[in-house]
């Protein structure tokens, strides 16, 4: 394997580099620059509401709720989501199962939408 060198690097840029925290215990509505390396942690039933995508971008965020509450992660109304090796209608949103600690993260790998990564069991599903 190569070793990474950081002797040409001259700055990181900041919105792909560090990540974003964000609490809430209501629905909220997340901008485009909010979109690279996003962790939303929903502390009560609530959901997150996605900008629309510009094509395959690479933004990625992770969904958590520390409450047994249901989340919904909605998306654009011409976006859809990829969820366990079925795609989604446009602005289908999904939802988590109730349980404590459920995460998901999602990626923007297409001018479609996005690919939804829930773990190893499916924690989330269509709404």
């Amino acid at each position: 394997m190569a070793k990474i060198s950081w002797d040409k690097v001259k700055r990181l840029r900041e919105e792909l580099n560090s990540a974003q925290i964000v609490e809430s215990d209501t629905t909220i509505t997340l901008t485009t620059k909010q979109m690279f390396n996003q962790y939303v942690n929903m502390t009560a039933a609530g959901g997150v509401s996605l900008p629309g995508v510009t094509g395959a971008n690479g933004w990625n965020i992770i969904v958590y709720t520390t409450s047994g509450a249901t989340i919904y992660v909605d998306p654009d109304a011409n976006d859809k989501f990829v969820l366990d090796g079925t795609t989604l209608s446009d602005g289908e949103r999904i939802k988590s199962r109730g349980s404590l600690e459920n995460k998901v993260q999602l990626l923007n790998d297409s001018a479609d939408g996005w690919s939804v990564w829930s773990g190893a069991t499916p924690l989330w599903i269509a709404d």
